[in-house]
């Protein structure tokens, strides 16, 4: 299986594609470093979706308190 092909896990729900989690992982990584790589956090069992929406709102609002 290539890297392309990889799922990554979702603590509470199916397991999405590696793509997408890179790119949940970017927004991750800005906010909180990169103490965890993204390989690191499929092993322990990836994200939980209301993670992903709390990055998601906490970068958002990072990107355009930096904008401002």
């Amino acid at each position: 299986m290539g890297k392309d092909d990889r799922r990554f896990p979702m603590l509470d729900g199916p397991d999405i594609d590696w793509e997408t989690a890179e790119k949940i992982y970017k927004m991750y990584s800005a906010l909180y470093g990169t103490g965890q790589s993204l390989e690191r956090l499929a092993e322990r069992g990836g994200f939980g979706w209301s993670e992903v929406r709390i990055i998601q709102q906490d970068y958002i609002q990072r990107v355009g308190a930096e904008q401002k």
